[in-house]
């Protein structure tokens, strides 16, 4: 088939033409999307609500900024578009925001869309016990500063000076530095902290409170004006200890000085 010149050179301008005009047609598009998630309403956070807020914390406030600083601050986009959009909410936040708030432990980010609302949901530590960090004066411990560390053994916020025993407490003499959020001791040794203050509630023997002073030694004290002096490990489980403190309490524990039980299953003890 032949085509003349004229008919070859107008096919080509009516292409050219359509495909200009696909360009300005998808171009036009484009500039509407982006005006559309950009500068419209269309996208914006309408409100943001954290579930059951006075069971939580007190600065939900703040932890509702922190979360627009996490996200908006991620890239150059995210920073354009701006925290108020919702398009930029994750499901969860980076670990920065978790290591701000050690307190939290989990959290769950739900965007409706129809309604441009965000509702988060959080998780926090609860409470098992009281880390303190101690300094010795003339053959005196004074306590510092006092944490609490939930059931993974991370410390998350600060608490009281406690006295008594009526929570479980470590006095930790070790010269250690801790942030919020450290763990006080490995998960293993955390472990058998744990199994210890049970093995003592078991024994019937009203010690909760555990002192630590040669981390390396992986060995910790308990002590009070009616017990001996008892040293565990932390390297096992202290079960077998349960038949030592019945077969002593038939001795009396007040005259015994003290108890070592530092090697699995033997127990070495010393009278007054």
């Amino acid at each position: 088939m032949y085509f003349d010149d004229k008919e070859i050179k107008k096919q080509k301008f009516i292409f050219k033409l359509k495909l200009y005009g696909i360009l300005i047609v998808f171009l036009f598009l484009l500039a509407g999307a982006g005006y559309l998630t950009a500068y419209s309403s269309f996208f914006k956070i309408n409100g943001i609500a954290l579930i059951d807020a006075e069971n939580k914390q007190a600065n939900a406030n703040e932890i509702i900024k922190d979360l627009k600083d996490s996200f908006s601050e991620k890239s150059k986009l995210t920073s354009f578009l701006g925290a108020d959009n919702i398009l930029i909410w994750q499901n969860k936040p980076d670990e920065t925001f978790f290591k701000n708030h050690p307190k939290i432990i989990d959290l769950a980010i739900r965007k409706d869309y129809l309604e441009r609302k965000i509702e988060i949901d959080m998780d926090e530590r609860e409470k098992l016990g009281v880390w303190c960090k101690t300094t010795t004066n003339n053959q005196e411990l004074i306590t510092n500063n006092c944490w609490w560390f939930d059931g993974n053994g991370v410390i998350f916020e600060e608490a009281p000076i406690v006295e008594g025993e009526m929570i479980y407490k470590i006095i930790d003499s070790s010269n250690r530095e801790l942030a919020l959020g450290d763990r006080i001791l490995d998960e293993n040794l955390f472990n058998n902290l744990i199994l210890i203050f049970k093995t003592l509630e078991g024994a019937g023997l009203n010690l909760k409170t555990l002192r630590l002073e040669n981390l390396s030694a992986q060995e910790v004290i308990a002590e009070s004006p009616l017990t001996p002096k008892i040293y565990f490990s932390l390297r096992f489980d202290p079960d077998f200890s349960l038949s030592v403190f019945e077969n002593l309490k038939k001795t009396d524990l007040e005259k015994v000085e003290y108890l070592d039980l530092r090697i699995k299953n033997r127990a070495y003890y010393k009278l007054k």
